[in-house]
């Protein structure tokens, strides 16, 4: 086997080994010169800081660190006891910096002003080439800053007013948008801690605007698509058989807008729908009818219950609202039926013994008093029936017309039917000035909110009232506008009569006379006192009897010259 003769160095080889050699000292040459260029620098950089470093207008250069800490600590740490006046939207508030969360880090203002540590060559070359202004590192405590900014949150702050939208007027209307204002904490905290830094005792701080969670686009918006469509055209509602029609300015008043989630939505108020509707939902022909006393003929008859079917306010109110959600003939909804008694029955009707006439009064008024409010204020009046232990409010019944006088007027034929069909007068307020349109003593007053006309049903019988107007002329032939008639329809239980005193405490008028061109003369009506005694009697012989005493105050003459 034939042996592999050894490799052979050449001469060749020889400038190779040197080279590598070469290089391997060069390197460790050029390690041991930057190594001791290192140490040069350290041992003259070391822990100073570089010439011309200033802090927040504290000169530091030259420093060691321990002496800038000192220096620092000296001129920066007052700053944070000295109060700042921070204004916002013209609200100003003193704050302690110190009390509010706001330190100086001394010891990471230093660092940075030395560029980084004594081992670190950027700090070696800042020292060389020198330092610059540095800001001074800040700590914040939020929590503790933004306690101290609260207060002045608290008189700048504005809450944010969302858009409306409402239906008051039978269209959906929008009441638009109000931005709100806030403290902005986070800008506020940047300003301080600059003013802090600057060594500034004053500084603004900026707001923000606070959007509402619905705004003015979006109501708008809102009433385009959705409200808008919902009062465009009548809705149907159907109860059981019968279908009642609803005009938008029957229900729209009752829609409301309500804030869900950030968005709106339609709904609307039962309460007030049921109120609205009241008359169409009663004119079904399936609803429930009570008894009641009608006149035919001039004479009282039982008008008969009447069983029908009902509908809750909840459930008519859902039934309108989906049907003006939808357009076109799509505005279709039924309600749900109830099975309904009459509140009142032909039975109980019939049991109140409305029979015959037991006392009545008419008078004519004076073309002073319109005969249109009289005539309104007396259909209010007709058809009032008084249940045995019951009572009435005249002014519960009858709308105040627009002339005092013809309230107090129908009063007054009131008072006198109710005074001899033996009713309980339980308030009554005479006139203020006797007048011959009425017995002595047998006059009411009424006003709204103060003086009311209240009669109680003392009897086991109903007690109906039937008023009316007709137009006829006084007794001396002038035109008048008309005469009242008030009537009691009952079971007779008395026979009622009045006695009446002479007058007492005569007050003579006094005359006035007026220049003014104005002036229009009247004749005086003298005061005086008077007692009327209301006599019960049953089969011709007195059972009881009550007094009532009337006061009347003098009216002064006039005489224009």
């Amino acid at each position: 086997m034939r042996l592999w003769p050894r490799k052979k160095l050449y001469l060749d080889n020889l400038s190779k080994t040197h080279d590598l050699r070469f290089a391997v000292g060069f390197i460790v040459a050029l390690v041991v010169l930057f190594g001791a260029l290192y140490g040069v620098g350290y041992y003259v950089a070391g822990n100073k800081v570089p010439q011309g470093t200033t802090v927040a207008g504290v000169d530091i250069g030259g420093m060691q660190t321990g002496e800038a800490r000192t220096a620092l600590q000296e001129r920066l740490a007052p700053r944070l006891e000295r109060a700042i006046k921070a204004t916002a939207v013209e609200r100003t508030l003193s704050i302690n910096p110190q009390r509010a969360g706001l330190v100086f880090d001394i010891e990471a203002t230093v660092e940075a002003g030395l560029g980084g540590g004594s081992w670190d060559p950027r700090h070696m070359l800042k020292v060389l080439l020198g330092g610059d202004e540095v800001d001074p590192v800040v700590i914040v405590d939020n929590a503790e800053l933004e306690a101290a900014l609260q207060p002045i949150d608290d008189l700048v702050d504005r809450k944010p007013v969302s858009a409306t939208v409402s239906f008051a007027s039978g269209q959906p209307e929008v009441t638009f948008a109000r931005p709100g204002r806030a403290l902005d904490f986070a800008a506020s905290r940047d300003r301080l801690v600059a003013a802090l830094v600057a060594g500034e005792d004053t500084v603004v701080l900026p707001t923000r605007n606070v959007d509402p969670a619905i705004t003015s686009a979006e109501a708008a918006t809102f009433v385009d698509t959705v409200a808008a469509q919902a009062v465009s055209a009548p809705v149907i509602v159907r109860v059981a058989d019968a279908e009642v029609s609803l005009e938008p300015e029957q229900f729209a008043p009752a829609l409301r807008v309500e804030q869900a989630a950030d968005k709106l939505r339609l709904d609307i108020d039962h309460d007030a729908l049921y109120v609205r509707t009241r008359g169409a939902i009663r004119a079904r022909p399936n609803s429930p009818s009570s008894a009641r006393i009608g006149f035919r003929n001039g004479s009282p008859v039982v008008i008969p219950s009447r069983k029908g079917v009902t509908v809750t306010a909840q459930d008519w109110a859902g039934a309108v609202l989906a049907a003006a959600s939808e357009a076109g003939s799509n505005r279709v909804s039924r309600a749900q039926p109830t099975p309904a008694e009459p509140s009142v029955t032909t039975r109980q009707v019939r049991r109140l013994g409305v029979n015959e006439p037991v006392a009545s009064s008419s008078a004519q008024f004076p073309t002073s008093i319109a005969f249109a409010d009289i005539e309104r204020a007396a259909r209010q009046l007709n058809g009032t029936t008084l249940l045995p232990g019951g009572s009435m409010s005249f002014l519960n019944q009858v709308e105040a017309p627009r002339s005092r006088d013809a309230a107090s007027f129908l009063a007054s034929t009131t008072y006198s039917a109710a005074f001899f069909a033996g009713l309980t007068i339980a308030e009554r307020a005479p006139n203020l000035h006797y007048s011959d349109r009425f017995p002595v003593g047998m006059d009411a007053r009424v006003e709204p909110g103060r003086l009311d006309l209240m009669l109680r049903n003392d009897s086991p019988y109903g007690v109906y009232v039937r008023s009316y107007v007709e137009r006829g002329q006084s007794s001396v032939g002038s035109l008048a506008e008309g005469v009242v008639h008030v009537e009691m329809w009952s079971t007779k239980l008395w026979q009622v009569s009045a006695e009446t005193s002479a007058r007492t405490n005569l007050v003579l008028p006094q005359t006035q006379v007026l220049t003014s061109p104005a002036c229009t003369p009247r004749e005086g009506i003298a005061g005086f006192d008077v007692e009327v005694t209301r006599i019960y009697a049953r089969s011709g012989q007195m059972v009881r009897s009550d007094p009532t005493q009337t006061r009347y105050v003098p009216l002064d003459a006039v005489v224009c010259g």
